[in-house]
């Protein structure tokens, strides 16, 4: 088994099972795409991770530290990783937050089109 292998299982097997079950359904879904779409998710996968160092970076340089080779590598595991479950967090509240005012916005909905459906007959 080649080492590269063997990481990719050690961090499938440390996944919570709704990860696991999430990175399974994403898989299926790349296998599935066009090379065209495949070819822009990875653009903006580059993107993404050009971004993230760059922020890797300000953090670093805003904190004063020196630090270079495996400890700036290992700082920046270390701040995507921590950087993910404060995007992870806020999602969550967004999503609490956005829950409620979209039932409102149903039910004014639902009442509107109701009154002018019966208006209407």
């Amino acid at each position: 088994m080649s080492p590269e292998f063997g990481n990719a299982r050690r961090a499938l097997e440390a996944l919570t099972p709704e990860q696991r079950q999430r990175f399974i359904e994403n898989l299926k879904r790349w296998t599935n795409l066009p090379p065209e779409q495949k070819k822009l998710l990875g653009d903006r996968e580059g993107a993404r991770r050009k971004k993230m160092a760059e922020e890797t970076e300000v953090a670093i340089n805003k904190i004063g530290l020196t630090i270079d080779g495996e400890n700036r590598a290992l700082f920046a595991r270390r701040y995507a990783e921590e950087r993910r479950k404060v995007e992870e967090l806020l999602r969550k509240e967004m999503d609490e937050k956005r829950q409620p005012l979209l039932n409102d916005l149903i039910a004014r909905l639902k009442e509107e089109f109701s009154s002018a459906g019966k208006s209407a007959k």
